[in-house]
């Protein structure tokens, strides 16, 4: 846990009264979720070189206090998630794949080119939904829709992937919109299914080049 330990103790450092991280070694040794999340980021973390990881660093620790009602550190860990779709770039054989600096400006969060070509990716996190922070927080028995992804997440993916697909446009030509989802099945029983919804959005967005990660089967993606 190299570099998530760096990032973590940066934070401390820099928020020395926010108890977000207090324990995470303990929970890290004794919770198997916890451990295998958290291994997943730093199984990426890894694989960049230190000006990347210098950059995403400084990016996540500006976005440390960004939170979101009922889920707390979203930003951070959002600015993390951009990791995956600098790796997978990498693997494809993609060139010169770099972070690109938040100056103030709107534009996409990477840069990568193929044959002498420049493109953009933009990266896009979406957690879980409402209705299931609020039922987490209630601690009550509840019936799961877990079955199929909702008509209000299919929504809201449409409209992140058409954000994601203007600020590729307002800098450069078409790229990838790379979509990091946390869905609330926790133990991803139905990512088969969710597979075959998404794609609905592909046939309705032919012109875009998507990839999907699913943030609780970090083994299990889709291409289109």
């Amino acid at each position: 846990m190299t570099r998530m330990l760096d990032i973590i103790n940066d934070v401390r450092q820099k928020f020395p009264t926010d108890t977000f991280f207090n324990e995470f070694e303990l929970q890290y040794n004794i919770d198997p979720l916890f451990r295998e999340w958290h291994s997943s980021y730093e199984n990426v973390l890894a694989q960049l070189d230190d000006t990347s990881w210098t950059i995403l660093k400084n990016k996540a620790i500006r976005h440390y206090k960004d939170h979101r009602s009922g889920q707390l550190k979203t930003g951070f860990y959002s600015q993390l998630n951009e990791t995956f779709a600098y790796c997978y770039l990498l693997d494809q054989g993609y060139q010169n794949v770099e972070f690109l600096i938040e100056d103030g400006i709107k534009k996409p969060d990477i840069k990568y080119s193929n044959s002498g070509e420049i493109y953009f990716c933009e990266v896009k996190s979406i957690g879980i939904s409402e209705d299931e922070i609020n039922g987490r927080a209630s601690g009550k028995a509840r019936c799961l829709p877990y079955a199929n992804l909702s008509e209000r997440f299919m929504r809201k993916l449409r409209d992140d992937i058409a954000k994601a697909q203007r600020q590729i446009l307002s800098i450069g030509v078409n790229g990838l919109v790379f979509v990091y989802i946390q869905t609330d099945d926790a133990s991803g029983v139905y990512v088969s299914r969710y597979r075959d919804q998404l794609k609905t959005i592909v046939s309705q967005n032919s012109n875009i080049l998507l990839k999907f990660q699913f943030a609780n089967q970090p083994h299990v993606s889709c291409q289109f």
